[in-house]
């Protein structure tokens, strides 16, 4: 069902140089086994075997990249904190780092109803969809049967069974430890999306070589969405590559960490990043509950990072 962007985006990449996988996960597309979950241990085991399996491959230089949008996104970042051998960067797009505050389940420990229950509906499609013959030839019906006869229960239960931050919304979210990713990250984000808080915690809090970018996008590829403008996201995405998989010296560390997309009217030039005088500190608890559970709301506070605004030239 995601195949026809890969199928858009690889060829001008393995044009470049490159050799692009696209992998479904177990119990979805043409892969064997089910699929019980986001982010299980299971996937994230399986991903890293992939990883150990691409680079040992005699065309391969040893070096893996990993990218995704989303789901992907969110891959690329559990997997690169988990920091398996070989991986060297990873480009995450409209992802977050907190699976709990800032996720399109809760928000602040606030339930999101609407938005569980069409992704679960969603994702009900993706698992018991049937795998296509012309790849897994005649086994595809009892891999289809498989998987409708052992479906579990809806993942929107699972969803509504942790209502506070317990130990199943801090696995996989990296912001439990954010120095555990040690590779190169190249974070995407867009205003209309909802995840774009994350990119600014992430640029904050990362300690390993990161870039950032926000632009004016939704939650859709930034090459062809609508509304615009778009940017030629994939020759950042080669340039990502080329310095942190191939070792090119082509000037990315060179260039302003985060860049940010705003209207002509809001600034006009590029300079340094400073808050508005006479700009308060206010803490607004959206979450806190008085139990042991409770924990600080969003907060406005000064960054430990140099931000540069940067006006496009489109």
């Amino acid at each position: 069902m995601t195949s026809m962007r890969d199928e858009k985006r690889h060829p001008w990449m393995c044009s470049h140089g490159y050799v692009m996988i696209r992998v479904d996960m177990r119990g979805s597309g043409d892969s064997d086994g089910l699929c019980y979950g986001e982010y299980e241990p299971q996937e994230q085991d399986d991903c890293i075997e992939v990883i150990d399996w691409i680079r040992k491959q005699p065309w391969s230089s040893g070096n893996v990249g990993m990218y995704g949008k989303s789901w992907g996104g969110f891959n690329g970042l559990q997997i690169a904190s988990r920091n398996p051998e070989g991986l060297k960067g990873i480009i995450s797009i409209y992802s977050t780092d907190d699976r709990y505050d800032d996720n399109s389940h809760y928000k602040g420990g606030c339930i999101t109803p609407a938005q569980m229950l069409s992704w679960s509906s969603h994702m009900l499609t993706f698992t018991l969809s049937p795998p296509d013959p012309q790849f897994v030839g005649v086994k595809w019906k009892d891999m289809w049967l498989k998987r409708l006869k052992q479906a579990g229960e809806p993942w929107v239960n699972t969803w509504t069974s942790h209502q506070t931050r317990d130990e199943f919304w801090k696995h996989a979210s990296i912001c439990e430890d954010y120095s555990k990713i040690k590779c190169g990250v190249f974070l995407i984000g867009g205003w209309l999306d909802g995840y774009h808080n994350a990119v600014f915690r992430m640029a904050e809090n990362l300690t390993c070589d990161w870039k950032a970018m926000v632009g004016p996008w939704p939650h859709d590829w930034p090459d062809d969405c609508v509304p615009g403008p778009n940017i030629a996201y994939l020759p950042e995405c080669l340039r990502f590559w080329d310095y942190h998989l191939k070792g090119i010296k082509n000037g990315l560390d060179k260039e302003p960490r985060l860049r940010l997309y705003l209207e002509e009217k809001v600034l006009k030039q590029q300079s340094p990043f400073k808050w508005t005088h006479g700009l308060n500190l206010h803490q607004v608890l959206l979450n806190e509950f008085g139990n042991k559970n409770s924990r600080p709301g969003y907060f406005l506070k000064l960054p430990k990072l140099p931000l540069v605004f940067e006006f496009p030239d489109i």
